[in-house]
């Protein structure tokens, strides 16, 4: 398999774990008063989940048509910059143990973006 496509199922792969997590964690906050395992969910870090999210799902597309040098190079970056973010996510108290676990799937995701841009050969 090419691996720009490998790079972009993965992206997939991470937007389905992103949306699913803040779907689960927005529907667990309002089921307690907006707040998550005692953690205050406000409306600003709404605009924080899309940026990650739209950083993602762009990189579905970008993955599959930038040129390998971009693209290696935006899919370190970003699958670093999310990695990040969610490791943020382990350590300010998640709500519950699926919380924990998805975030952790998309940490492991992010990893294997990285590790396979880095190992990106001339095709």
């Amino acid at each position: 398999m090419k691996r720009n496509v490998l790079l972009s199922t993965l992206w997939v792969f991470l937007v389905f774990n992103l949306i699913f997590c803040l779907v689960y964690t927005l529907n667990y906050a309002a089921n307690l008063n907006g707040k998550a395992d005692g953690i205050l969910l406000p409306q600003e870090l709404l605009p924080a989940f899309s940026i990650m999210l739209e950083v993602a799902m762009a990189m579905v597309l970008l993955t599959r048509i930038l040129k390998r040098k971009l693209n290696r190079m935006l899919n370190i970056i970003f699958g670093a910059a999310i990695a990040v973010l969610q490791l943020w996510g382990l350590t300010n108290g998640g709500p519950t143990f699926i919380y924990y676990f998805i975030n952790i799937v998309e940490i492991v995701t992010c990893i294997s973006i990285i590790i396979l841009a880095i190992k990106w050969k001339q095709e």
